[in-house]
């Protein structure tokens, strides 16, 4: 039995782009609330289930961890981890207490400081995929300890598989689906509302085929 669909990620999760939703380019103030038309969504009205959308715009995947590890979890939640492209990291913040004790680092902060994408941008790719499994792993290996149902869904699996490092194991309910891209927002790249619908169908697909098991 599922109550609720939890779902973390990054921009593609929490809907930029969408209507209600305006993030446009990296000057464009985000909106307060992820997009109601946002894959979590609507694979909440599919399950018939309230859902919790996590994803945080420009998010690395470091960063989805720390969310997960900060994360309220229920019983009978299903948690659903969209990955994002491994070139991106953050930084926490020490001092007084904070909503974000971090601050994202991402290429397109060239414009406020050009040496953090100028660095990203050096960084071997192998570099940050590795990390990317070990977060992934930490993100299991946490999630199983729980007894939750979930899933590893990573927005772009092919820039994951170019480097998977031999010394992790097998990662449990991982799946290279991908995000749908079948239609883009308006003014923006973001996956459009089309996309939105055909990943919430993907994920519920998913889950079916693993609840059979």
């Amino acid at each position: 039995m599922i109550n609720r669909v939890v779902a973390f990620g990054c921009s593609f999760t929490y809907g930029s782009g969408l209507p209600g939703c305006k993030t446009g380019n990296n000057t464009t103030k985000i909106s307060s609330k992820p997009a109601k038309q946002s894959w979590p969504f609507e694979l909440g009205k599919l399950l018939n289930v309230e859902a919790v959308n996590k994803g945080v715009p420009g998010s690395s995947n470091i960063e989805i961890l720390y969310h997960i590890l900060n994360f309220d979890f229920q019983p009978n939640d299903f948690v659903v981890v969209m990955w994002s492209l491994p070139n991106r990291d953050m930084h926490f913040i020490s001092g007084t207490k904070k909503i974000k004790p971090y601050r994202q680092l991402g290429v397109w902060m060239s414009a406020r400081s050009g040496y953090i994408a100028e660095w990203l941008s050096r960084v071997e790719p192998v570099d940050s995929i590795i990390k990317s499994w070990l977060y992934m792993h930490h993100a299991d290996l946490y999630l199983k300890s729980l007894n939750l149902k979930y899933i590893h869904f990573p927005a772009f699996p092919h820039e994951l598989s170019e480097h998977r490092p031999d010394f992790i194991g097998p990662i449990d309910n991982l799946y290279t689906d991908g995000i749908s891209c079948i239609d883009e927002c308006k003014n923006d790249r973001h996956p459009g509302p089309l996309s939105q619908i055909e990943t919430a169908k993907t994920i519920q697909r998913i889950l079916k085929d693993n609840l059979s098991k």
